[in-house]
């Protein structure tokens, strides 16, 4: 099992089977509140209910507990559990609460007892539009419309669900056909051989009318077709799309058959669209109803010319009603083969006239024919103009200040009902990110400048309305743009951030990257360790070995105060930075694997991080090691060491990226079992994590603060320390090695300390690539504690070398570096 954003995925059946409560709404009131012992935030969230699909609720509204949230200049955030905001739309999984409940609601929901997110993260499946595009976005299962959704959850819980008649509060209201073409749903493409039943169906049809009525003539009527609501669609195909629709000059016919044909450009479509399946079919109003039309045909009458026909059945009951007023009979969908402006024309209008057959009335079986027709109308293609042409810069950071270019045509000269829309990386790009309009500096025909930011809250999408995201983060991917008048495009290559850095909202409603100062006498954390880790050398180990990696690349001000015994199974607000095993906040049916605490502290434009809690779960089996490549994780546990870098990657301000092989990548956890070779483990190959923590430690110790928030922070001071190209903490048969050589690299001079916990034979040696020894130093008995010893080589030439040797017969290697 893989774990996204430390939280083991689920399947989304086997969440459907097992949550208490399912139901589609929109959050519509969010209040952040404290526990009674003022060390927690939690936040209220009121939803609207549109649809209940399981459980004891009434339609009206429902509370949802969330952890988090800000309250005054102090905001808590949680690395991997879910926040919700007001307008957050979608379907929700819940269960009972279990988090203290308000001591006062501004706003009594309909239903009595409050719920909680039990999948975290997956108990949210969001709606939302990229253009006029619904998105619908789950971790682990792909839903290309509503239906789908509505479909399975249906066919798990074998209970029809309430539509409780608001859904105009879940999802916004559809675009005007003078903005575009509403299409919530895909199109279902229809078989070439439809074609032959619809000829044979009205063959039949019709010599059954002549059977009953000899003497059939024309009505003296006019039947039109029309064209209209053209646009395109998509990035890579790109498709053109438009209505066919159909009027009566009687306004009091019955539809029983109906054909158009159109004559298209196979320059721009290519040829024999059907028998390519180049074009999709959506049926209109007008025949939407598959019993009374079941039979429905698209075919090639040539190479350049199609036909799409419908018919009633043979024993109609309910045919509708073809009023003066044009009403659409089909949605037409053509892929685009090479985008040159052209149009599309009816065409062969004696064929469409002879097979459009009316009724009196609607269970009518004599077929009426029309004796005029009007179809000569040619629709024009919209422009192909907009197009991403290039980006820079190619690699680039979120909530670093950093701008981003995209060039390009066609994107319009005001930004209007525009967006830029990015991979989500706290889903791995499952959704996708719209930005803040003050993200955006300039929009241009030609270029649009954004300053690429850490999170994005609410966004504009296209369709009239505001996107509201769970403070989601800008990732790596290809891109898309979206213009005023709802064309889209995709970068042709993708941009690649390589890291983001934590952010928040300052005094002046600004984002504002998390800066790292405390409190303590040197500007920096210190943690203290659980003595459920502290207690046993392999977990100690590894934190302790955490901790140095993350200080050895950045430089960063932490420091370890020692053991504790924590005063909370969770996270509190205390004073105190801890790293324990505890309770995470995940459900009895799912488990979040590990979540950081940060608390932090507005301070004018400036936000810093005030205490930092790291929380692993302790009913998880952890492999604990922190041996380079060798040691495989098993189906059966989880990598400590790789999980516990990653908090201390949030807790140093930096947020998820889209890396496979990052230490900060979404998925925080991969499919086991997991090699020695690709753990994520290796800090200082990281991509970002080190430019990130770089970036971090720089701007917080140039920082200047004024009191703030009831606290006085002091500049900040780091040290950067000697470190090495391996620092480890080995458990060699229970006995716990750490060894450090320095600096890095090493001149006339190598020195290397280590400690051991218990009294060992030890050996030490200096060896080349080719495995000769070029100095020795021999312990035979060392008691336990620490020990600094040296070589001096001044006649060393430049290269790689090994410090190796022996604890207990077991071997060391560490690679050092010679640079005169």
């Amino acid at each position: 099992m893989a774990a996204i954003a430390q939280e083991e995925l689920t399947p989304i059946i086997d969440r459907i089977t097992n949550a208490d409560y399912i139901f589609e709404g929109k959050v519509i009131y969010s209040a952040p509140y404290y526990n009674h012992a003022q060390n927690i935030i939690y936040t209220d969230n009121i939803i609207q209910i549109s649809k209940i699909f399981k459980g004891s609720l009434i339609c009206g509204t429902v509370e949802v507990i969330t952890s988090g949230g800000q309250i005054g200049d102090v905001i808590l955030t949680n690395s991997h559990l879910i926040p919700l905001q007001v307008g957050n739309t979608g379907i929700f999984l819940c269960g009972a609460n279990d988090k203290e409940l308000p001591a006062t609601q501004a706003m009594t929901p309909d239903n009595a007892n409050a719920l909680g997110m039990i999948y975290e993260n997956q108990s949210y499946i969001q709606y939302s539009y990229v253009g006029q595009d619904l998105q619908i976005s789950d971790l682990t299962q792909q839903f290309n419309d509503l239906i789908q959704l509505y479909n399975l959850t249906e066919s798990v819980t074998q209970i029809s669900y309430t539509d409780c008649n608001n859904s105009q509060t879940v999802l916004p209201s559809p675009p005007t056909a003078s903005q575009q073409v509403y299409r919530p749903h895909p199109m279902p493409r229809y078989s070439v051989a439809s074609n032959l039943l619809f000829d044979s169906v009205v063959h039949l049809k019709i010599n059954h009318a002549n059977i009953i009525n000899p003497n059939r003539t024309t009505s003296g009527g006019t039947v039109t077709y029309t064209m209209s609501n053209p646009i395109l669609t998509g990035t890579n195909p790109r498709y053109f799309e438009f209505d066919i629709n159909i009027g009566s000059s009687g306004g009091s016919d019955y539809l029983s058959v109906a054909l158009a044909r159109f004559q298209y450009d196979t320059t721009v479509f290519g040829g024999s669209i059907a028998s390519n399946t180049k074009v999709t079919i959506t049926r209109g109003a007008v025949v939407s109803d598959t019993i009374q039309y079941p039979y429905l045909s698209v075919g090639d009458i040539t190479g350049d010319v199609l036909a799409i026909g419908v018919s009633s059945d043979l024993n109609p009951t309910a045919q509708s009603l073809i009023s003066g007023t044009p009403q659409q009979l089909y949605h037409v969908q053509i892929e685009i083969t090479s985008c040159h402006p052209n149009s599309i024309s009816f065409t062969d209008q004696a064929v469409m006239e002879g097979n459009s057959l009316y009724e009196n009335t609607p269970n009518g079986t004599s077929l009426l024919s029309y004796s005029a027709i009007s179809a000569t109308q040619s629709l024009p293609m919209p422009a192909c103009g907009m197009r991403i042409t290039s980006f820079s810069p190619t690699i680039i950071a979120g909530g670093a200040s950093q701008s981003l270019f995209i060039r390009g045509y066609g994107f319009g000269d005001s930004i209007g009902r525009g967006n830029v829309f990015f991979p989500n990386a706290t889903d791995g790009g499952v959704s996708y990110v719209g930005l803040n309009t003050d993200d955006i500096q300039e929009w241009h025909d030609t270029l649009i400048k954004i300053f690429l930011p850490n999170l994005s809250d609410t966004a504009h999408t296209g369709t009239n309305n505001t996107r509201y995201n769970s403070y989601y983060i800008p990732g790596s991917g290809n891109f898309v743009v979206l213009t005023d008048n709802l064309k889209k495009d995709t970068s042709h290559t993708p941009l690649n951030i390589i890291y983001s850095i934590e952010g928040s909202i300052n005094a002046n409603g600004a984002k504002s990257a998390t800066l790292l100062i405390d409190k303590d006498t040197t500007g920096g954390y210190q943690f203290y360790i659980d003595t459920a880790l502290w207690n046993h050398p392999d977990r100690k180990g590894c934190v302790v070995k955490a901790i140095n990696d993350w200080r050895c690349l950045t430089g960063v001000n932490w420091t370890i105060a020692g053991p504790i015994v924590p005063s909370s199974d969770t996270a509190v607000l205390d004073g105190k930075n801890i790293i324990q095993l505890g309770y995470t906040g995940h459900s009895p049916l799912g488990h979040i694997l590990a979540n950081t605490e940060n608390w932090r502290v507005v301070c004018g434009i400036k936000v810093y991080a005030k205490e930092l809690d790291l929380v692993f779960d302790k009913t998880v089996t952890w492999l604990y090691d922190t041996l380079t490549s060798t040691s495989l994780v098993s189906r059966q546990t989880e990598d400590f060491y790789a999980d516990i870098l990653h908090e201390l990657g949030h807790a140093h301000s930096l947020d998820h990226v889209i890396d496979p092989s990052g230490v900060m990548d979404f998925l925080a956890d991969p499919a086991r079992p997991i090699s020695g070779a690709n753990r994520r483990i290796y800090l200082a190959q990281d991509n970002g994590c080190g430019p990130g923590g770089n970036d971090v430690v720089h701007r917080s110790e140039n920082a200047t603060y004024s009191a703030c928030a009831g606290a006085t922070p002091i500049a900040i001071q780091y040290r950067h320390f000697q470190c090495s190209n391996y620092y480890g903490v080995d458990d060699l048969g229970h006995n716990l090695f750490h060894v450090e050589a320095y600096p890095v690299p090493f001149n006339n001079n190598l020195a290397f300390g280590f400690s051991i916990s218990s009294e060992s034979d030890i050996d030490i040696k200096l060896l080349d690539i080719q495995g000769r020894t070029i100095a020795q130093e021999i312990k035979e008995k060392v008691p336990v504690g620490h020990y600094e010893s040296n070589f001096s080589l001044p006649d060393l030439q430049d290269g790689v070398y090994i410090l190796s040797g022996h604890v207990n017969g077991e071997a060391f290697h560490i690679n050092v570096v010679c640079s005169k």
